[in-house]
């Protein structure tokens, strides 16, 4: 499995206390003043301040273009980071809808605009949800990928006590297996989805027997190296949550490649439908003029 990984320049920082709830005003603001456009209508679409809401919200969607025209081409890596764009893509891309709302007085009154207006509201959730989900995938499989490395070392063996999985290599065979199926390219569709929807009790279960194994040839080799009892049931009760914690997390593991496989079709099915609305948009915008 390839390490998870989201760019730095990304992530931003988490929200304040403050700021969640200043933006949780702003939210509320903006639903008032919605609601009183809609109901009173101060203004029509056709309108002087409707055509600037419109005119400004249609800018701001078009500029969305320029983001992955400065990530993929290479002439403009220079200006300016990738973070600086990425802002101004989300600032741009809740905004534009927000003012093309407005202008349309949460009314849609022709065809065109009906097209247009669903195809950014397309483009809006999806893109809101998309990178919500994104960095919640990606960051809960970079934890898991480092769980998994960390599991891994405490299976190894060191120094010159032997591990308890030593003393059974069947269970540790099982266990290796148990990671490297799933991730295996030759590893069946039904297989992956199969792990992917199974119970989180599923791999605890197929693992008991397993630890019962393992835990009697601990017994059996404490007995012939005369360890204390004490010693004994605290190496077994670590290697009971060792082996359970592995298969959880490596269950955990294979839920979230999955998912991570799904954004990236979506990620390439997102740009189409960007796409539509630049065209819909255009031709709304043609349609106004000329009738």
């Amino acid at each position: 499995m390839t390490s998870a990984t989201i760019p730095s320049e990304l992530v931003g920082r988490p929200l304040s206390l403050w700021q969640r709830i200043l933006l949780y005003l702003a939210a509320g603001a903006v639903l008032t003043l919605a609601l009183w456009v809609w109901l009173a209508r101060p203004y029509t679409p056709g309108s002087r301040l409707g055509y600037d809401l419109g005119l400004v919200g249609g800018c701001m969607m078009l500029t969305l273009l320029l983001y992955p025209l400065r990530k993929h081409w290479s002439r403009l890596h220079n200006f300016g980071s990738l973070r600086a764009w990425f802002i101004v893509h989300v600032v741009f891309g809740i905004c534009g809808p927000l003012l093309v709302v407005f202008h349309s007085g949460f009314r849609l009154e022709s065809f065109n605009a009906s097209v247009a207006f669903w195809c950014m509201v397309t483009v809006a959730v999806s893109g809101g949800a998309g990178r919500y989900i994104y960095l919640r995938v990606y960051r809960n499989l970079a934890v898991t990928n480092a769980l998994l490395w960390e599991y891994e070392g405490m299976m190894d063996t060191t120094g010159e006590e032997i591990h308890p999985l030593d003393l059974v290599p069947r269970v540790r065979q099982w266990i290796e297996d148990y990671r490297r199926h799933p991730f295996a390219r030759r590893s069946s569709l039904f297989e992956k989805l199969r792990r992917v929807f199974a119970s989180r009790e599923r791999g605890r279960r197929k693992s008991r027997r397993l630890r019962r194994m393992v835990v009697e040839a601990l017994e059996r080799h404490g007995r012939r190296m005369r360890w204390p009892a004490q010693k004994v049931a605290r190496e077994k009760q670590n290697i009971n949550r060792l082996i359970v914690d592995y298969v959880q997390t490596v269950d955990a593991a294979v839920r979230l490649s999955f998912w991570e496989r799904v954004l990236s079709t979506w990620h390439v099915l997102h740009a189409p439908v960007v796409y539509v609305l630049v065209i819909s948009a255009v031709a709304h915008v043609i349609a106004v003029h000329i009738y």
